[in-house]
């Protein structure tokens, strides 16, 4: 790169905020582009395809660049994930109009593999875990998989196992797109090679990107630091009401990868409020091979086609998708709750009616999770919130139908449903209903959530009609039937007049700028309604920001309870979906015991049943 000295102080800030950010491209935000430069814009060029330009490229030196519009970067940063990059975006952290000098810059988030939010670029049915592992010298493993999209917060640990199954197992289990771990020492301890080793050959081969790999520094896994950034991102003084205050190397990775988040988000993570400690002893492990052979979640092959969840899975929601995904790959080992599950099956197939109704409802919410973690990382747009809104508004009427409904995994659902009236009330008062794509477009808040934007719209409003007129009452009074007044942002409203009409102009026009066919002018009146009619769009602009800012902030104020209520709604679409699948293909209720004696009449196999030909029936066996 060229040396300082002998860049432009632009690029001098550039340089300064790159060499913080080393390992990402640098989406450098200069007016309405984000521009990058040096090695970055080979890269971005390459992976986005798009054109490679170069700066001061009559000079000796000259730099490669590139750049695409801001209000379609995350179309560009979609294309650079995807290909397994990072991306830091550096906005302009001052209004360039209130600079004095250079416009302050600095990184306000870095998207990663594992840190995306973007719909576009995750599976609607799959989480997107980001996974962080430390190992203890002893050899023992322990590791924490979130899910920033959603708040999904899982730890393990390797306890009495190999370390290098347990973790082959668990990343098979989970796929993480991004693996976070303590960097290496100088030179490397026995230690840190072994764990390198370990996360090496526990990658799974199965064509798929590999994660990306983030070494992050020691100090952020110490066990002191580590639950202490873990207690207070969960508001909580102690683990045990989790169930892994003891499991310190959990705890280490949790903690690790929850400073990572901090880092590299620049928010308050609002919606990880809560966390799950994945004990042996209540869930049937499940180890890659077995996974695979089985063909639960995707077949021999890899596609879903042919799997046993592309059979069973009928799921209204995202959300339930990734609930129905979750207990394949996690069966429980407690018979009562595996009783519990089957009475709210079982009445769900005999109340047609009542279910029919709750299905109906359930294909009207849009993905919860996804949305509030979008609110929470400020990264929701004002669609987002109207989707949020009408998703919420769905709830009292799933209220209704569950309170008609008796079994006891049903009744509890019924029962815990937050029907967030204060947070809807709160979008239906704001938002308006058929919001603009962006932020930065107007028209973003409801006229009578702020008396203040409502005064200024009228402003806007009235000066805009009194322009208007002045077009009718000029033509009148000049004779000049064709004279126009215009606007655009360099030269504001003006007055314009052909060439061939100049002799009618009056005196008291000043003229602004000389056209090929016409010529542009002004007028004192002119100029006072457009200072009025300009500032007042340019207020009304940064208040409609602001106070979409603030009721996003306020929405996300309130994640507990709305993830809260998204875990609901997906328990009840994943025991819907499972009740239909039943109806559908006559599938009976297994009775659960606790012997060792398994006994099957009649038996079918649900996949292989599904993919007979044509006409030839599936021989059911007894085992």
């Amino acid at each position: 790169m060229t040396t300082k000295d002998k860049t432009t102080p632009v690029m001098r800030q550039f340089l300064e905020i790159k060499a913080q950010h080393k390992n990402a491209i640098l989406f450098f935000r200069m007016g309405d582009f984000y521009e990058m430069f040096y090695e970055d814009a080979v890269v971005a060029s390459r992976d986005m395809e798009i054109a490679l330009t170069s700066r001061d490229r009559n000079s000796d030196n000259p730099v490669p660049m590139c750049g695409v519009p801001f209000h379609a970067a995350e179309g560009y940063i979609a294309r650079l994930i995807r290909k397994g990059h990072r991306v830091a975006i550096c906005d302009q952290v001052e209004d360039p109009r209130a600079a004095k000098g250079l416009v302050r810059r600095a990184v306000t988030r870095v998207v990663t593999p594992g840190t995306v939010t973007d719909a576009g670029l995750l599976e609607a049915r799959e989480n997107n875990f980001i996974c962080a592992v430390v190992r203890q010298g002893d050899g023992a493993v322990g590791a924490a998989f979130l899910d920033v999209s959603t708040g999904r917060f899982l730890l393990v640990e390797s306890e009495d196992e190999d370390p290098l199954e347990f973790l082959r197992r668990e990343l098979a289990r989970y796929r993480p797109r991004e693996l976070v771990h303590p960097e290496a020492g100088e030179p490397p301890s026995e230690s840190d090679q072994q764990l390198s080793r370990i996360i090496g050959d526990a990658v799974p081969e199965n064509g798929e990107i590999k994660p990306l790999l983030s070494p992050r520094p020691g100090w952020s896994f110490g066990e002191e630091t580590a639950r202490r950034t873990l207690t207070e991102q969960l508001g909580v003084s102690t683990l045990e009401g989790y169930g892994c205050e003891d499991r310190t190397l959990a705890v280490r990775s949790a903690g690790g990868l929850i400073h990572y988040l901090r880092e590299t988000q620049g928010s308050a993570l609002g919606h990880i409020d809560s966390l799950t400690w994945c004990s042996a002893g209540r869930f049937m492990t499940l180890d890659p091979a077995t996974v695979k052979n089985l063909e639960l979640v995707s077949s021999v092959e890899g596609g879903r086609e042919g799997s046993l969840i592309s059979v069973l899975d009928l799921t209204r929601t995202g959300m339930g998708g990734r609930k129905l995904r979750d207990w394949f790959l996690r069966p429980l080992l407690d018979a009562e709750e595996i009783r519990r599950r089957q009475e709210g099956l079982e009445e769900l197939q005999a109340e047609v009616t009542a279910a029919s109704r709750l299905g109906d409802r359930l294909k009207q919410i849009h993905d919860l999770e996804r949305l509030l973690g979008r609110v929470v990382l400020g990264t929701a747009g004002p669609r987002d919130m109207v989707a949020l809104k009408s998703s919420i508004a769905v709830l009292p009427g799933l209220h209704t139908e569950l309170s008609t409904l008796s079994s006891p995994i049903l009744t509890g659902l019924h029962q815990g449903l937050d029907l967030l009236d204060d947070v809807r009330g709160l979008l239906e008062q704001a938002i308006n209903p058929e919001p603009p794509a962006t932020i930065r477009d107007p028209g973003l808040i409801r006229d009578g959530y702020s008396p203040e934007l409502d005064q200024l719209r009228t402003v806007a409003r009235d000066g805009k009609r009194i322009i208007a007129g002045i077009e009718a009452r000029e033509r009148e009074r000049t004779g000049i039937s064709t004279l126009k007044v215009k606007y655009n942002r360099v030269f504001g409203y003006f007055i314009e007049v052909s060439k061939g009409n100049l002799a009618g102009v009056p005196q008291s026009y000043e003229r602004k700028q000389t056209m090929v066919g016409a010529e542009r002018f002004s007028t004192p009146e002119l100029k006072e309604y457009e200072e009025q009619v300009v500032g007042a769009e340019e207020r009304i602009s940064d208040l409609e920001q602001q106070l979409f800012t603030e009721v996003r902030e306020l929405t996300a104020a309130q994640a507990g309870r709305i993830k809260s209520a998204a875990d609901r709604v997906a328990t009840l679409d994943v025991l819907l979906c499972l009740a239909e699948a039943a109806s559908r293909h006559r599938y009976c209720r297994p009775a659960i015991t606790e012997g060792r004696r398994l006994n099957i009449t009649a038996g079918r196999h649900p996949v292989i049943e599904q993919l007979s030909p044509t006409g030839e029936r599936f021989v059911p066996n007894d085992v």
